[in-house]
């Protein structure tokens, strides 16, 4: 009988070590990062106006010119529009005029001209894999409708707006379908300016 009671004692044991085992353990790290929701700051504004496809005005009166990307010119006085820039700005037209945004700035929040350098979401990303498909910036590069141009020390997509490019330069999605962007090294894109 002792011994007996002795197994069942164990066996309870063993069963409840396991089952503390089972409790503490949570989710793996790759699935904890998917569900970690993140934090960025900023305000929401409507969009009242698309000047080209990384230029734009919010809420009648703030010029905003988009961080890290760069359409092809359509409206640079004295300049024909370029190759893919209508295009460009019809995107960014169809999307964001007269929607409600969330605008994030970085470390500059001016440029030399007083416009307000900015990310522009469709609306608020939850996680960091939202930020490709919410963020204007990121769809411009990852569409094909512009290019990278990164200026520090504005920099903070600069990692995901390479890959972007990479993507659809590969893809020869809009823009790199063109010879004028796909063969030239001044018009490559991988533009960094100090």
């Amino acid at each position: 009988m002792k011994k007996f009671i002795t197994a069942i004692v164990v066996s309870l044991l063993v069963a409840g070590c396991g089952a503390q085992n089972v409790e503490q353990a949570g989710p793996t790290k790759g699935s904890q990062e998917q569900a970690e929701t993140i934090k960025i700051k900023g305000r929401w504004a409507t969009v009242t106006k698309v000047t080209d496809g990384d230029t734009l005005e919010l809420d009648g009166t703030e010029k905003v010119r988009l961080i890290g990307v760069n359409t092809p010119e359509t409206v640079k006085p004295g300049v024909s529009p370029m190759p893919y820039g209508k295009e460009a700005s019809e995107f960014t037209k169809s999307k964001l005029l007269g929607k409600k945004v969330f605008v994030e700035v970085d470390i500059q929040p001016k440029d030399k001209y007083d416009r307000t350098l900015a990310y522009i979401y469709l609306e608020k990303p939850k996680t960091e894999q939202d930020i490709e498909n919410v963020m204007m910036n990121a769809l411009l590069l990852k569409e094909g409708y512009a290019q990278l141009m990164t200026i520090p020390p504005n920099v903070k997509y600069s990692d995901l707006f390479v890959k972007l490019q990479k993507q659809a330069r590969e893809a020869k999605k809009g823009l790199w379908a063109l010879d004028l962007y796909k063969d030239s090294t001044k018009n490559s894109g991988d533009v960094f300016k100090k």
